[in-house]
């Protein structure tokens, strides 16, 4: 699917699953900074039509990638507040 050269080290996703927020966050200012960048492009060669027509959809393709990003990040926070506030309530319950 994704034709990797190489394989993936197995140990990267030991990795990636205790900084899978770290990992987002990143991946959410990579896909940003595409997008912007094929703005600045446009904005920059604005008078080349083909550039133009060739980079928009790159834009839209990077912006939709950052706001799915952004969603599955949201939704683990989200998640990992619930798993942080449950277990503060049980130990305020059995603390009082």
């Amino acid at each position: 699917m994704l034709r990797l050269k190489l394989p993936t080290d197995p140990r990267w996703v030991n990795l990636a699953e205790k900084s899978i927020e770290e990992i987002l966050v990143d991946h959410a200012f990579c896909e940003q900074k595409a997008a912007t960048s094929c703005i600045s492009l446009i904005v920059t060669y604005s008078y080349l039509k083909p550039i133009v027509e060739a980079i928009t959809p790159v834009v839209r393709e990077e912006w939709d990638h950052f706001t799915l990003v952004l969603h599955h990040f949201s939704s683990i926070l989200h998640h990992s507040f619930h798993l942080f506030l449950g277990g503060f309530l049980r130990w305020m319950h059995n603390n009082s």
